[in-house]
């Protein structure tokens, strides 16, 4: 198993924070989210670590990793930090993760354990978490169906209202090698194409990562789900920090994560 970790991204929304740090190296009790997230692999016996930077690379400072860089990472997204990693290095399992979001041991141990193509964690206790960061459940929602044996149906359309909505896209993922070769195949043929992802609709350089994993489930790759309730952690903008500092600070942070 190895690990790979995106962090090429410019967090603009954070701008109050990352004018002169890349968000992945902002701290949370001294120790920076890539850091934690670093610790959180090596005490799962995952010591090959990938990191895919970008804005600010040089200020990315973690010991005993892989460095990848994406030089376009302006105008690109996460489909495109993950194919800057070296092919030779998807010779394995492989977990993936954003570099903005910060996740339990327990919840690691989750994904791991589950044996399938793709697993995906998702958090069924994510209308709590939004209450506390948005003060209502009705912003920055996206699709998440699922069938009843837990396999993934559909993902990341954008939503307006929560409706019946279950669970929450975290933005930890794991890919079998198998199915991380299948999905090197099937990105080049839509490199060729240059055809727009969907569900997003955006093009091709500009992909989400749940677009990616819809590309595998249209091709009938297995997701499944990693369910969580709470447990994670997410470093978006400059109040989403904020509110994770000021918990910290008075010894809440608990209630929303185990670390």
């Amino acid at each position: 198993m190895k690990a790979i970790i995106l962090a090429a991204g410019q967090g603009s929304r954070l701008n109050k924070y990352t004018k002169y740090l890349p968000k992945g190296m902002l701290s949370l009790k001294n120790k920076p989210l890539l850091q934690w997230q670093v610790d959180m692999f090596k005490n799962q016996g995952i010591n090959d670590i990938a990191i895919v930077t970008g804005y600010m690379h040089e200020k990315i400072k973690i010991d005993d990793v892989v460095f990848y860089h994406n030089c376009n990472f302006e105008k690109t997204n996460m489909i495109e930090s993950l194919m800057c990693v070296d092919e030779n290095y998807f010779s394995t399992d492989v977990i993936v993760s954003y570099s903005d979001i910060l996740f339990s041991q327990d919840l690691l141990e989750k994904v791991l354990r589950i044996n399938e193509d793709i697993v995906v964690a998702a958090d069924l206790n994510w209308r709590n978490y939004w209450q506390k960061r948005y003060g209502t459940t009705e912003t920055d929602l996206e699709s998440f169906n699922v069938n009843a044996l837990g396999y993934i149906n559909n993902l990341g359309k954008t939503l307006t209202k929560s409706g019946n909505l279950k669970h929450r896209y975290i933005g930890l993922n794991k890919f079998s090698r198998k199915t991380i070769q299948q999905a090197i195949l099937l990105y080049r043929q839509k490199k060729d194409e240059q055809s727009n992802w969907q569900p997003s609709q955006k093009v091709f350089s500009q992909g989400y990562f749940t677009d990616f994993i819809q590309l595998l489930i249209d091709n009938n790759v297995k997701a499944k789900v990693a369910e969580t309730h709470g447990d994670w952690l997410e470093f978006d903008t400059a109040i989403d920090y904020e509110m994770i500092c000021n918990l910290d600070k008075q010894g809440s942070l608990g209630d929303l994560i185990k670390l």
